[in-house]
């Protein structure tokens, strides 16, 4: 048997023969389970997701009920936390998700500026837009397919030492866990490493889209780490990914994550043939 060829690093789409009757099977398996795809709430957004949210919605409403306009020097984290009525750590997650959607600017020692006070209105705007009433796996990674292998691409030319760091700790943290631990965390931990890279890649518009997607991003991971995937294998790809964008090496960082997609897709292809 011939072997696969590698996933070209100028493509982030189909490219072989098996890759297209793959995914036309999924595209079946989706519309033969449509009425079975309705998202519900609980089946899109965990409790911890929520909490997260809630504490981002908080603290954006606090931000814009006492009109910080753009530019303006925030409260010190303890005076935040306290207001909004949440823990340090909490707000801090909160903080970093705005700073890495480009509505704050945090410096250790120097406090958070706001760098968008529109960019916050339109936030809470997008978070009260419902999940999609349906859809099927491979429009997910479609979305997917189109976003990180690009995101992967320009983290190699444009990410800073911080967020090259941020990368590879949550590679770690991934591959430290065991092939035993629940879907649940399974998911949620491959969902990190993949933010932190649209992080890196310094587009605001991609980690914005990243953020918004967030809970059809979970739900798929989750439907993956049920089907029985291959930690140690997944290990290796998220490794070659982030290998390739340590050493800044944009072909062979979108190759990777093209390839890890397509894995992925081809697990849950599986899955569905049972």
């Amino acid at each position: 048997m011939r072997p696969r060829p590698a996933f070209p690093a100028r493509l982030s789409g189909i490219t072989t023969i098996r890759e297209v009757l793959e995914l036309v099977w999924l595209r079946r398996v989706d519309e033969s389970k449509l009425s079975d795809r309705t998202v519900r709430p609980e089946d899109a957004v965990s409790s911890g997701d929520e909490a997260n949210r809630s504490v981002l919605d908080r603290l954006r409403n606090y931000l814009l009920e006492h009109g910080w306009e753009t530019g303006s020097r925030l409260p010190a984290e303890r005076a935040m936390a306290e207001a909004v009525g949440v823990g340090r750590p909490a707000l801090r997650e909160a903080l970093k998700t705005l700073a890495a959607l480009g509505i704050v600017e945090s410096h250790r020692g120097a406090g958070s500026l706001l760098r968008s006070r529109e960019a916050l209105e339109s936030l809470g705007r997008i978070n009260q837009r419902p999940v999609p009433a349906r859809y099927g796996t491979l429009d997910v990674l479609e979305v997917r397919r189109m976003m990180e292998p690009k995101a992967a691409w320009f983290a190699t030319t444009r990410a800073g030492e911080r967020e090259l760091r941020e990368v590879e700790e949550a590679r770690l943290a991934f591959e430290e866990t065991g092939p035993e631990l629940a879907p649940e965390r399974v998911a949620r931990l491959d969902l990190e490493l993949h933010a932190a890279i649209l992080r890196a890649s310094k587009n605001p518009l991609l980690v914005w889209m990243g953020d918004v997607l967030e809970p059809v991003l979970l739900r798929s991971r989750r439907d993956w780490a049920r089907a029985g995937f291959d930690h140690a294998k997944t290990c290796e790809e998220h490794r070659a990914i982030v290998q390739a964008i340590l050493r800044r090496d944009p072909g062979a960082a979108e190759s990777a994550m093209g390839e890890h997609l397509m894995e992925m897709s081809a697990a849950l292809v599986k899955e569905a043939r049972r």
